[in-house]
């Protein structure tokens, strides 16, 4: 994985939604001084290469026609064939923010992709309202592993290139402890002892974190959220308006149990609250 992303490539498919994509993926491209690939699973054709090029120039880049890759095969392998052939850092894709049932558990292209990424992506709803993506609060889930340490170090460059005015680092704690303890006969102050002790340790922490990455310039909020992991963030993401969501990619693939019995990012995956960036490190 290289940071700052210097291979950008944008999943594209020439859909009516795919120009939002695009124009927003054209703004991050800038943003980091990226080049710019498009990836296209279908036949690549003058008519096609002079609709992207249009496109790329209404958005003040230049697309080399040699960055136009196109796999006449499923989009799924299409993309994870070019990105891993020309070392793409991030790739870009769009994705329902709700997805039907049926969909959910015959999994939909993006959600493919996501659960096994072949580099970092960034997933941006595509049935918004939005009319523009605006990055200024970034709510980062961090762990105290050497990933976790990196991720919040890509997240702190992120929100300096976006000029974003807060990142909120979640800390996701199950507390299966709790509901034992009063069903066990605790009492009320108690359980509620046992649950600030928790979050002042974990705030501890997350205060140790910071001083290893030295973040500057930017409002630091920290948040210890309790219940299921990816529920409660993704909630929290969606109640308080946050423009990005920064975590850490799968690192094993996902099976089909991981859909009947939800792991914490597919909550974000069935339905997006806001843009999720993966980090694949």
């Amino acid at each position: 994985m290289s940071y700052p992303f210097k291979k950008i490539a944008i999943a594209y498919s020439f859909a009516t939604q795919s120009e939002f994509l695009f124009a927003e993926a054209a703004h991050i491209v800038r943003i980091f001084q990226s080049e710019l690939f498009i990836v296209h699973a279908g036949e690549k054709t003058p008519e096609k290469m002079s609709a992207l090029t249009r496109l790329a120039a209404n958005s003040g880049i230049a697309l080399k026609p040699e960055n136009f890759l196109c796999e006449s095969c499923g989009p799924e392998r299409a993309v994870r064939k070019t990105v891993r052939e020309n070392e793409i850092d991030l790739l870009i894709m769009g994705a329902l923010n709700k997805e039907r049932m049926m969909a959910y558990y015959s999994g939909s292209v993006a959600r493919h992709i996501m659960r096994d990424l072949p580099c970092s992506g960034l997933i941006i709803p595509t049935n918004t309202e939005v009319k523009s993506l605006c990055f200024d609060k970034i709510v980062t889930v961090v762990d105290y592993t050497p990933q976790g340490e990196t991720l919040l170090k890509c997240a702190y460059h992120t929100a300096k290139k976006f000029a974003a005015r807060e990142i909120i680092l979640v800390r996701e704690i199950m507390t299966p402890g709790l509901a034992m303890t009063i069903h066990d006969g605790g009492s009320s102050v108690e359980t509620e002892s046992t649950r600030l002790q928790w979050q002042l340790d974990e705030e501890m922490k997350l205060d140790l974190l910071l001083r290893e990455v030295k973040i500057q310039d930017v409002k630091i909020e920290k948040l210890c959220l309790f219940g299921k992991e990816g529920w409660e963030t993704a909630r929290y993401a969606h109640e308080h308006d946050a423009g990005l969501v920064v975590m850490l990619a799968p690192r094993k693939k996902f099976k089909l149990l991981d859909r009947v019995f939800q792991h914490d990012q597919e909550y974000f995956y069935d339905k997006l609250p806001c843009p999720l960036l993966l980090m694949k490190f």
